[in-house]
């Protein structure tokens, strides 16, 4: 083990031809800063350090830095696009996001989105806030999503890649701590639209033990939550686990694999009108299209209805999607900046997918913000 900074060392300098702009040192890893800015890391920071630094901020490395004690190890880094990030151990707050869990590689501002029951879009702002707490910009589907309704901090703190996020039928919003919680179970935490999302209705633990990045959720239309596990289980399938809204979420009404074979970052999901479960595969198809893959509720998710590409080109991580009520799939192109939405693309459910309604840029969420 003592060896194996000096051997990683080497190789880095090896790769980089001896050309090094900085070094930074702190008490388990290392990080180095080539003048074409190319960031490399090593060593022991929370979880593992990333590799190439530059390829987790989509962009050139300006400034590289490493620092903390044992057990605190982080680094941070600016990015030629004016990003800053930062990663590592992070308990006693040190990656400035707000938040305390640890985070594997460069992280700059975590969004989410959700369809509102009106057909606005939600943008979830989870840390970095100007609030300090999880922070909600509401845009209008009446203007093509150019027009900010509102924004507001909510009732919860700022939250990190530990949480996913779901909307009710009723717009309230579930936020879903999947782990280091105080439980030791999955959490929901319900804050309320009714009160501007400034109140909790419901924060309990769940029996689903804790989750991490293989698991996804999306939410029934009876307001079941539907928890996704991707890989891992040991049955080769994707499975769902679904937890009634009844038991206020104590009790499963499914568990069962599904149709569909172990699933990785590629696959995103969502609840058609009718409880089908749709899984949406970004990139690497065979359609060489962002294609849909949708599981019948009548079939327990047994069984595809559909299998098909779509109008829209392959995505990639930087997408998110979520349904309309008339199950219109709704592509969001993000960054994690303040200005969160690139691009908007809207695929209709009457011509099975195969037509946009509507792709354009809208306005950012910071202008207001």
């Amino acid at each position: 083990a003592a060896m194996w900074p000096r051997t990683l060392l080497a190789l880095a300098a090896a790769r980089l031809a001896g050309a090094a702009l900085s070094i930074s040192a702190a008490a388990h890893y290392t990080c180095l800063l080539t003048p074409g800015g190319s960031g490399y890391c090593w060593g022991r920071s929370g979880q593992s350090m990333p590799g190439a630094v530059d390829a987790g901020l989509g962009s050139p490395v300006l400034s590289l830095s490493s620092g903390g004690t044992p057990n605190s190890e982080h680094a941070c880094a600016i990015s030629s696009a004016g990003g800053a990030y930062c990663w590592g151990y992070a308990s006693y707050g040190q990656l400035g996001d707000g938040v305390t869990d640890d985070v594997q590689q460069p992280l700059g501002t975590l969004w989410a989105f959700a369809l509102m029951s009106s057909g606005d879009l939600m943008a979830i702002k989870q840390n970095n806030t100007a609030t300090g707490m999880t922070e909600l910009h509401v845009f209008s589907r009446a203007s093509n999503f150019k027009e900010r309704l509102n924004t507001f901090g909510t009732a919860l703190h700022q939250t990190g890649v530990t949480f996913a996020f779901v909307l009710k039928s009723n717009d309230d919003l579930v936020a879903i701590s999947k782990r280091y919680t105080g439980t030791g179970m999955t959490e929901v935490h319900v804050l309320s639209a009714s009160s501007l999302y400034q109140s909790f209705t419901l924060n309990i633990g769940t029996p689903l033990l804790e989750t991490d990045d293989t698991w996804k959720f999306a939410m029934k239309s009876n307001d079941d939550l539907v928890a996704i596990r991707q890989r891992g289980s040991g049955t080769a399938r994707t499975e769902v686990h679904v937890l009634s809204a009844s038991s206020f979420y104590q009790e499963f009404t499914l568990q069962t694999v599904t149709a569909l074979q172990e699933t990785g970052d590629t696959f995103a999901f969502a609840m058609m009108g009718n409880d089908d479960l749709l899984g949406i595969l970004k990139k690497n198809t065979g359609t060489s299209s962002t294609e849909l893959h949708v599981m019948s509720a009548s079939s327990n998710y047994q069984n595809f209805s559909r299998q098909l590409g779509t109008a829209l080109h392959e995505t990639d991580g930087d997408w998110a999607f979520a349904l309309t009520s008339d199950d219109d799939l709704v592509g969001i192109r993000t960054q994690d900046r303040d200005d969160p939405v690139l691009e908007i693309a809207v695929l209709a459910a009457v011509s099975n997918y195969q037509a946009k309604i509507m792709a354009l840029q809208p306005t950012s969420a910071s202008q207001s913000s």
